[in-house]
């Protein structure tokens, strides 16, 4: 007698409190084995997305066909030597071999907490858990920082803390400190994926740095008690400090664990005050710190870099329309704050020309910026990445000339470019720089920072050579100090010098303008070696697996091994497996016994309706007396 046609099997589901003892019935099977009614197959629903970007243990509802039905949750079928079939029960039965462990029919089975693997990327060096090396770590720090603010650190007591040039000096303080915390930490929210761990460790470790730097600054002006005392200076200072250690950080961004971050900071702040100790020395003019915190921080974040190797591509180093937003934000902080990063510590001329050159700076370099990004693009189109740095060159090239007599049109000049001189690094000059030299410049510190400090030392040194008394008058000497007179000369310069700028004018070096050039490019050239050596050494020390915890490959440009993010934020309704409906139908459970009963060829035989993918949705499931939803 010929076999009729397997015909559908209609998807009965179960809700999700009884899918751990769901099975199917004896009357169902047995009415479908002699043809009075459908064959059903038992679907669950899933549990809950637990964590983002793994798989749920949930295995899903099961395709069968002829003799193949689905058994509960998270089981496998069991495998029928004496007829070659798989008939589903419930949890944990149908195989002779784990039938001591099964569970009775009509019990729920115990309760397994689903298993909560860890999200993100492990560490490749030594494996310990993020939380405890990481906090552990930072809160030794504090607590190192603390013992010595204890025994060392008092206040400032001086009287000029109620002049009007303090209080002035108070309200520049706070726009470097928003361009330190809210302007950087915003620039480098560029990456996609790494946002939560721009902003979050711009605060952490520039919060851990300027207590650091005051410490590290105060070191070498100790007074005669032994004790560093703080004023608004001194806080200035630290603001400044800690700048260097975030351009730095813009080099190694997404590429370091937190506590590389720390240990980089740490390390790169004693270097940097001992960078700036030299220089002052040297008695080099910087007012806006672009030898001494641009130079420095950018070529000892490129040397730490180039130590820590090339991470190759990678498909989180890209940006996206909401996080090149954020970043913009970021630009136009530090666009609005940078006459007061510049002009700050100066007082009287000097800083009436530091904000006016620093502003007419920035305006012409942001300008000639967009207009150099149209016209490198072959599009004819502006480039994001060009306008959230480029704009900002024309600060750092002015940084060091600030206070000097460049004349408004040659901070504009200047200005333009370094804006140009900006964009066509980031357009032309980065993909060499990666490419032969092998150095991965995440936010591209070598052109928003590095070249124009360079440049801001080369101007420095040609107005420093270009200087005289006719353009300063007798506040050249206020302006270079070391080109003030020695006081030991025979025509008793000095006396004339304290008539004009009063008596307490400290007698200088003697020196000439060729001299005091001379003396700018040679700061210069000792930032960059001491920069490139220790970031270089920094570098290998980080590299370290059995000193620090390293960052493996899945891990580069994202938050996920750092934070806890929104399952929503990495791509958990992607993978998510397909929910079943919250209705559901109570089926009774099947013995192991009656089960045996059932062959494959009576199933084969008599069953009309052949089994549904499990795909199928819950509207093309028919609806008759017998499934009801």
């Amino acid at each position: 007698m010929p076999v009729a046609a397997p015909a559908a099997v209609p998807t009965v589901v179960a809700s999700p409190r009884q899918r751990s003892s769901a099975s199917v019935s004896l009357s169902q099977v047995s009415a479908a084995s002699f043809g009075l009614g459908p064959s059903p197959s038992v679907t669950t629903s899933p549990p809950p997305l637990a964590m983002c970007r793994h798989q749920s243990n949930w295995a899903g509802a099961r395709s069968v066909s002829g003799s193949s039905v689905v058994r509960g949750a998270g089981d496998t079928s069991a495998k029928s030597s004496r007829a070659g079939s798989t008939v589903g029960v419930g949890m944990g039965e149908g195989s002779p071999r784990r039938r001591r462990k099964a569970a009775p029919a009509n019990a729920r089975g115990p309760r397994r907490r689903p298993r909560q693997p860890t999200r993100g990327v492990a560490f490749t060096g030594r494996r310990a858990p993020q939380d405890v090396v990481h906090g552990t770590s930072v809160l030794y720090c504090q607590a190192v920082l603390l013992c010595l603010f204890l025994g060392l650190v008092r206040y400032d007591e001086s009287d000029d803390i109620d002049k009007e040039d303090q209080r002035l000096l108070n309200k520049l303080f706070q726009d470097v400190h928003v361009m330190i915390f809210v302007g950087f930490g915003f620039l480098m929210m560029f990456l996609r994926k790494y946002g939560y761990s721009s902003v979050g460790f711009t605060l952490m470790i520039g919060a851990l740095m300027i207590q650091w730097a005051a410490l590290c600054q105060g070191f070498f002006n100790l007074q005669s008690d032994g004790k560093i005392y703080l004023s608004m200076v001194s806080l200035f200072n630290a603001d400044v400090a800690t700048a260097a250690i975030l351009i730095s950080f813009g080099a190694v961004l997404g590429k370091t664990t937190p506590l590389q971050l720390v240990a980089m900071g740490s390390v790169e702040m004693v270097f940097f005050a001992v960078n700036e100790h030299v220089c002052h020395k040297l008695h080099i003019v910087d007012l806006g710190g672009s030898i001494i915190v641009h130079v420095f921080g950018a070529y000892f974040g490129l040397a730490v870099s180039r130590a820590l190797g090339r991470p190759g591509d990678n498909s989180n180093e890209s940006s996206s329309y909401t996080s090149d937003m954020f970043a913009m934000i970021g630009t136009v902080f530090l666009w609005l704050f940078w006459p007061s990063f510049n002009g700050g510590l100066a007082s009287g001329h000097a800083r009436h020309r530091a904000v006016i050159n620093t502003y007419l700076a920035l305006a012409s370099g942001c300008v000639v910026a967009y207009a150099v990004s149209s016209l490198s693009q072959r599009a004819g189109k502006f480039n994001m990445v060009h306008v959230q740095n480029a704009t900002l060159a024309g600060g750092v090239a002015m940084g060091t000339a600030a206070d000097l007599m460049v004349q408004p049109v040659g901070a504009l000049i200047i200005g333009g470019l370094a804006g140009a001189l900006s964009v066509l690094g980031y357009a032309f000059l980065q993909p060499v720089i990666l490419n032969r030299l092998k150095v991965h410049d995440t936010c591209g510190v070598h052109n928003l920072h590095g070249m124009p400090g360079v440049m801001a030392a080369i101007v420095s040194a040609v107005m420093a050579g270009i200087a005289s008394e006719r353009d300063y008058s007798w506040r050249l000497y206020e302006q270079f100090p070391a080109m003030a007179p020695r006081g030991d000369e025979p025509d008793d310069k000095l006396d004339t010098v304290r008539s004009y700028l009063g008596p307490a004018f400290e007698p200088g070096l003697g020196r000439t303008p060729l001299q005091q050039a001379g003396y700018q490019l040679a700061a210069l050239a000792v930032t960059l070696v001491v920069s490139l050596v220790t970031g270089t050494v920094t570098g290998f020390l980080l590299r370290q697996d059995k000193l620090l915890p390293q960052l493996g490959k899945e891990g580069l440009f994202e938050d996920a091994p750092h934070w806890d993010v929104p399952d929503e934020e990495c791509g958990a309704t992607e993978s998510a497996p397909p929910v079943a409906p919250p209705s559901a139908v109570t089926l009774a459970p099947l013995s192991v016994g009656a089960a045996r009963k059932l062959s494959a060829s009576s199933l084969e035989a008599r069953n009309n309706i052949p089994a549904l993918s499990t795909e199928v949705e819950r509207d093309q499931v028919p609806r008759d007396e017998t499934h009801k939803w």
